[in-house]
């Protein structure tokens, strides 16, 4: 079933094949309601000449929808604290933020959660995290990993808290 959950984040441009590329946030609730993250595809008929909709509203149309799974668990919106009970720790949550294709028709996608980069298979399965650079990892000043992002207290070093 094709949802579109939203595609307010980023979005890539595949001018090959004139396919869009779609990545919400979290969900609604700023990472405290659950939402099976996903991207999703997308065609735009646009006159290449006049940059006008051909088609009124017929001119956007979804393609597919496209679940994000990481060892067969799919990956949620909600925050690790709220998650898993532990801040300290990933988990599944994610935070899409950034999307890319790469040539050999693999995702990559940023998650501001980590902040963390990874790659999927076209069909939403991981592939691979890259790794994040220590100095942007969000700790508190003794040092302890939080991954939570929202709750109101910022960290020592990286990513700052998103609900300030």
């Amino acid at each position: 079933n094709n949802r579109l959950g939203g595609f307010g984040s980023d979005a890539f441009y595949d001018y090959k094949s004139g396919t869009y590329y779609l990545v919400s946030d979290r969900g609604a609730g700023g990472g405290t309601l659950p939402y099976e993250d996903r991207f999703h595809t997308a065609t735009l008929a646009i006159n290449r000449i006049t940059g006008k909709f051909n088609g009124g509203s017929a001119a956007f149309k979804l393609t597919q929808t496209v679940p994000l799974k990481r060892d067969g668990q799919a990956l949620n919106g909600l925050n690790s604290f709220l998650a898993l009970g532990d801040g300290t720790q990933i988990g599944s949550s994610f935070d899409g933020e950034g999307i890319a294709v790469l040539p050999n028709g693999n995702v990559v996608l940023s998650d501001e959660y980590g902040p963390s980069v990874y790659e999927f298979t076209a069909d939403g399965t991981f592939v691979r995290a890259f790794d994040t650079p220590a100095n942007l990892l969000p700790r508190f000043a003794n040092g302890t990993l939080w991954f939570a992002a929202n709750d109101g207290v910022d960290t020592a070093g990286g990513r700052p808290s998103n609900r300030r």
